[in-house]
């Protein structure tokens, strides 16, 4: 119906994600352009991931090899939702962050073609952070932060309409799952925003619901694009759709400037961390209950077994919070650094990327060939070797 076209685009005619970072950093070089006193400057630092079979995978990253896909964390003083060990790539203008979705589509097909999936079966996060720092006239630093995310789902299957079985069924199932729990979520929001009485939504019933928290019920505006068929063979499917933009057209948000004292900001952080420290120190317990009357009852009715797991789960969330604060801690003044050792590592892309053009001209290989167009030829195999064997290892063993 058009989803992933909208979103990215195909070859000349951009999708809204190209189009909306070669208008972000348009609009940067004309602030820059307005005011020449060095007071203001701008940090953007970009990362894309998709959620696979309720798995999240990092497409910046070459290293799939993290068994059930990296674990969500939450943020226990902001109540936000974040990957924890997801790249994030500082870049200063479109040019770079178009090279990323690249080498995100890139590793989304080869990961793709090493689990014979086919990649369109799975929801793709592009996350944008924008800060503009200002040097107010005390010496003092004021960041202004906004995130920016821009989703582009998968689309809803009717499994006797497929034909699907095994594990494409398998894989429609959960993508069904997930956008049965994002209308829950918006069904939701959009009955607190009309009733006075307020009901619980459901972020933590689904991986995308809780990355996209903030998005949709938090300090935000939000805008969903509902893409129809129009064959009427997908009569059931466009009704649907129309009715689940129809609910999410009834959420109302009011945004507001994210704005705070840098170095408010970093001290927060800091203390947050001491506070966490404490309670690794303590062995995590106190996260779980109030005082000590209810810690005491509550170790009272669970198992030895059950308790340690349950604290080594609880370390396990301090350990990334703790990891994703100092992270954030960093950023700030080591952006710069970060974004020399970005270009750096393109410089090396490109001269790899120059060696597979030269390879491609002169060298026999193979290309993979994907069900979406954008996914073919982005993998190559060359045949370098005098021979070349095709199959199984454990059929070349027996031959």
């Amino acid at each position: 119906s058009g989803k992933s076209y909208s979103m990215v685009g195909y070859g000349p005619n951009k999708g809204i994600v190209p189009i909306t970072c070669d208008e972000l950093f348009r609009r940067i070089e004309d602030s820059k352009a307005q005011s020449n006193d060095g007071k203001c400057r701008f940090q953007v630092t970009f990362s894309m991931l998709e959620i696979y079979n309720e798995q999240v995978r990092d497409l910046l990253s070459k290293n799939q090899s993290v068994k059930g896909g990296l674990p969500v964390r939450q943020n226990v003083a902001q109540g936000k939702f974040f990957v924890q060990d997801l790249k994030r790539v500082p870049v200063a203008s479109y040019a770079e962050i178009d090279r990323r979705m690249t080498e995100g589509t890139s590793n989304r097909t080869l990961a793709a073609t090493k689990m014979n999936a086919t990649s369109s079966r799975a929801h793709t996060v592009v996350t944008i952070l924008f800060e503009q720092i200002t040097k107010n006239e005390d010496g003092s630093e004021t960041t202004k932060s906004s995130e920016i995310n821009l989703v582009d789902l998968a689309g809803s299957e009717r499994a006797n309409s497929t034909g699907a079985t095994g594990d494409t069924l398998k894989e429609g199932s959960m993508i069904n799952l997930s956008l049965s729990c994002l209308g829950n979520v918006i069904s939701q929001l959009a009955e607190n925003s009309v009733n006075k009485k307020k009901v619980q939504v459901k972020y933590r019933d689904s991986v995308l619901t809780k990355l996209l928290q903030n998005s949709l019920g938090g300090n935000s505006k939000t805008i969903m694009i509902a893409a129809l068929s129009p064959a009427d063979i997908n009569f059931d499917e466009t009704l649907s759709t129309l009715r689940y933009a129809d609910r999410a057209k009834q959420i109302k948000n009011t945004a507001t400037i994210n704005e705070s004292s840098t170095d408010r900001l970093i001290r927060t952080l800091k203390e947050e961390n001491e506070r966490l420290r404490k309670q690794l120190e303590m062995g995590g317990g106190t996260m779980l209950y109030a005082d000590a009357d209810q810690q005491k009852a509550g170790a009272a009715a669970l198992s030895e077994t059950e308790l340690t797991a349950l604290r080594q789960k609880m370390e396990e969330e301090i350990r990334a919070q703790l990891e994703a604060n100092n992270q954030q801690i960093q950023s700030g003044s080591n952006w710069e650094k970060a974004h020399q050792e970005t270009m750096r590592e393109d410089k090396d892309e490109q001269r790899q990327q120059q060696e597979r053009e030269r390879k491609l001209k002169t060298i026999p290989h193979f290309a993979n060939l994907n069900e979406d167009p954008m996914l073919s030829g982005v993998v190559f195999h060359f045949i370098e070797n005098p021979t070349t064997i095709i199959g199984k290892a454990v059929d070349a063993a027996a031959a």
